[in-house]
């Protein structure tokens, strides 16, 4: 028997795209010649206020994994079918940036080892180191299952949940704060795969990811006992998550450069650092109460339906919009051509997914056919 719906997810999905767009945009404005600290607080504030796209990603696909699939799970046809909707549309929109960026601009190199380099590292364009991080959680998911499962077995009681969470929070804050001596390690050992993984490339390493799909996990385990938590704590909640955007909003605004000219600098919101850890998960259930108290709408199922292919090609899209805000924008107000990019670049993305999903190739290209 189908199960029931999940109406939060639509537009906790779309809020993750447009905060994902958002970011980008605000990527490209932040060393702006025009930047003037009246903008540097607005986008300072638009870029803390969008921080967890990527943490909500990863939770989303939690949730959904182990809400749906509670019975018998056969490996080899669940990775396939993975395999079929992310990672051949990801190889597709590899392939485009790779004949945009790589082979146009360094037409010497060797075309089939570099396209295999890019696809492996997510290196073909800034965007897609996620979908090499998400797709660990994929493979690994019917052995997170079982200890999930078990887990769940052995926690009788809601505060013995409630307490492992809690324990588990902190003990995943705390181990972020060991990244560096342990990327230290790992270069010492010089191990293949493994030292680039949590040195090069650790922004693709699920592991640093793992308690927001934890959380995911838990919601799709216990869905009607996750709502009463929150419904039951709301309070506490927005509250601590208010402190802690007023602190984190303070401390950024308080690193920029006014002398000799005024520079923004960022670095304070970087993800894989400990207290913005705990910010972004506490973010989460701030939006998935926000979630709750607004319910869903028709554009926020369709940004929600569309936006894994939205998501593969808006970094393209982006870069054609700054066309339009560096061209005939240019001299405007920094944040409004930062905001006007970003919301043409996710209506754009989205029509064309749209559009690409009405074609015979809509599944290899972006992951949805629609008849």
């Amino acid at each position: 028997m189908r199960k029931a719906k999940i109406e939060e997810i639509e537009l906790l999905r779309a809020l993750a795209f447009l905060a994902v767009v958002v970011q980008h945009a605000i990527a490209h404005y932040t060393f702006d010649p025009g930047m003037t600290p009246a903008d540097g607080v607005a986008i300072g504030l638009l870029l803390l206020a969008v921080k967890f796209a990527v943490p909500l990603f990863v939770f989303i696909t939690g949730l959904v994994l182990f809400y749906n699939y509670d019975g018998p799970l056969r490996y080899g046809d669940f990775v396939w079918k993975r395999f079929r909707d992310i990672i051949v549309p990801y190889l597709v929109w590899t392939g485009f940036y790779f004949l945009m960026y790589h082979v146009w601009n360094h037409p010497d190199v060797s075309a089939v080892w570099e396209f295999v380099r890019l696809a492996v590292t997510g290196k073909a364009s800034y965007h897609l180191w996620y979908v090499v991080m998400i797709f660990q959680f994929y493979l690994l998911f019917p052995l997170l299952r079982r200890a999930f499962v078990w887990l769940r077995g052995l926690l009788k009681a809601r505060w013995q949940v409630y307490a492992v969470l809690t324990l588990s929070a902190g003990l995943y804050v705390y181990l972020m704060t060991l990244v560096w001596p342990l990327n230290v390690l790992m270069e010492a050992w010089n191990v293949p795969v493994l030292t680039p993984l949590f040195t090069k490339f650790a922004d693709r390493n699920a592991l640093y990811f793992v308690y927001y799909f934890a959380m995911g996990a838990v919601t799709g385990l216990a869905l009607t006992h996750w709502r009463a938590f929150l419904t039951k704590y709301r309070t506490a909640i927005w509250a601590v998550f208010a402190g802690m955007f007023a602190y984190f909003a303070y401390r950024v605004i308080g690193m920029y450069q006014y002398e000799p000219a005024f520079r923004v600098n960022f670095d304070y919101l970087f993800l894989l650092r400990p207290w913005m850890a705990v910010f972004l998960i506490v973010s989460i259930l701030a939006l998935y109460l926000l979630a709750m108290r607004v319910g869903t709408s028709r554009w926020a199922a369709v940004i929600g339906r569309y936006s894994f292919g939205a998501y593969l090609m808006h970094a393209y899209v982006l870069r054609q919009t700054y066309f339009l805000t560096d061209g005939l924008l240019a001299g405007y107000n920094v944040t409004l051509r930062t905001v006007i990019a970003a919301l043409l670049c996710a209506a754009v993305s989205i029509l064309a997914t749209m559009l690409l999903a009405k074609t015979p190739l809509g599944k290899v290209v972006v992951g949805v056919r629609d008849k």
